[in-house]
């Protein structure tokens, strides 16, 4: 159920059909009129009190029976809701609130990843507003960056839950974006945490267009230039990575010998390079623990570093030993090939 789509209402090329019937099961559009038919749960955002009727807000949730709202779009920001926190929560506590005693549950305002926007969000809050969750934007890189900011809000306003409404890989820089290798390992480890910490109630990626701007860059579309599902859009759809919640104990130590020339698989410099077999014995460097999850999908981590063996880059780049916990990259399926 955490799992959801952004859908920007100035995509009318595509429809959020494409994300039914997966691993997607809410989405909201910045606006509080769902606008599509698609069977997913739509949860309607006041985006501000500059743009959106007061009153029809309230009868508009009602009406589509909805069960929980989004605050104000990145009121700290002038070109986004543009608010002070004084006059967010004059409006909050006249037009949203009252929607908490019918059964609603409220969402903040959604702050950008800056201290700015923290600030703004606890000036807020100290005016004695009610929310239920944080709803949290970030773009950067660095999955270690994204945990580090998130648990921050987390942790800074009485551990309540989180929502990532807004989320990517980016520099924010044209002449030197990021490649779409590192946008592939960042999606992948950064939804692996999500789906495995019990604060982080829902999130939604960004985005669901053919096209961003080069500072933002393409490679986080989960929809292609012919309006089909990116391969990142597909295992968001699909359901992106196989969860471990914990790993299990290693079944065995292993060598790898490749039948091509009759040698062992190395990590080679002790893990920093893709694997080759290369070698004419087995030490520590061609040895593995064989980690058995389920079926037949098994793990390798190396005995050189302690890493996990990953197919980067969806494996289109060699294997290599670089990973600290397991996904969909680090498994792998053991298949009994008898005597051949």
């Amino acid at each position: 159920m955490k799992r959801g789509l952004a859908w920007p209402l100035e995509n009318k090329q595509d429809s959020p059909h494409l994300f039914a019937n997966g691993a997607v099961k809410w989405f909201y559009n910045w606006s509080s009129d769902k606008r599509s038919d698609v069977n997913l749960e739509f949860v309607p955002m006041y985006w501000s009190a500059n743009k959106e009727d007061q009153i029809q807000f309230a009868s508009k949730v009602r009406s589509q029976g909805g069960t929980v709202i989004l605050g104000f779009n990145e009121p700290e920001r002038g070109e986004q809701a543009n608010m002070s926190p004084g006059d967010a929560a004059r409006v909050w506590k006249q037009h949203i609130e009252p929607l908490a005693n019918q059964g609603v549950r409220l969402g903040s305002p959604s702050v950008a990843s800056t201290e700015e926007g923290l600030n703004w969000l606890q000036a807020f809050l100290n005016a004695g507003c009610h929310i239920d969750f944080l709803a949290l934007h970030w773009y950067g890189r660095g999955t270690d960056n994204f945990l580090r900011f998130i648990t921050k809000a987390h942790e800074r306003f009485g551990n309540k839950p989180v929502w990532v409404t807004e989320f990517a890989c980016t520099s924010w820089n044209a002449s030197q974006p990021v490649s779409q290798e590192e946008i592939n390992d960042f999606f992948s480890q950064s939804i692996q945490n999500l789906d495995s910490i019990d604060w982080v109630q829902r999130y939604a990626w960004f985005g669901a267009k053919r096209h961003f701007d080069a500072a933002l860059g393409s490679g986080n579309c989960l929809i292609d230039p012919n309006g089909n599902l990116s391969e990142l859009g597909k295992r968001y759809m699909n359901g992106g990575n196989i969860r471990i919640v914990s790993i299990p104990k290693t079944s065995k130590v292993i060598a790898l010998r490749s039948n091509a020339n009759g040698k062992f698989v190395c990590a080679e410099n002790a893990g920093n390079s893709p694997l080759v077999a290369n070698r004419d014995c087995a030490s520590g460097w061609e040895t593995f623990d064989l980690i058995i999850l389920n079926e037949n999908n098994v793990a390798l981590k190396s005995h050189a570093n302690g890493q996990y063996v990953c197919a980067e880059n969806g494996g289109n780049s060699p294997l290599i030993a670089n990973r600290a916990s397991i996904s969909s990259w680090e498994t792998f399926q053991m298949i009994d090939r008898g005597n051949g």
